[in-house]
């Protein structure tokens, strides 16, 4: 558990997720051991398994509103490999 001196409302987080992921190759520029992705790729589209893990932190801003920070790593599997990629969000959530 960790804690943060002089900000007592501040709470992070874990995430972990499954799931799949719409991969489409159609604007996608990449080499993987000699073969452009156009030789990898026969069709613009295809559905892949995906798994992620990541953090975050939320924060009150007001009595009713708080903000957030996630930070985490997807990885979707292919016939080819592995891909992965680091979305950040920066999100508001609002009630009680």
């Amino acid at each position: 558990i960790w804690k943060f001196e002089g900000i007592p409302s501040l709470r992070p987080y874990g995430l972990f997720g499954l799931g799949f992921t719409a991969v489409s190759y159609k604007d996608l520029r990449f080499t993987v051991q000699g073969f452009t992705g156009e030789d990898i790729a026969k069709v613009n589209s295809q559905t892949k398994f995906h798994f992620s893990g990541g953090g975050g932190v939320e924060f009150p801003v007001a009595r009713i509103v708080r903000l957030y920070v996630e930070l985490k790593y997807v990885v979707f599997l292919a016939r080819e490999g592995t891909v992965g990629y680091i979305p950040i969000l920066v999100g508001a959530t609002f009630g009680g």
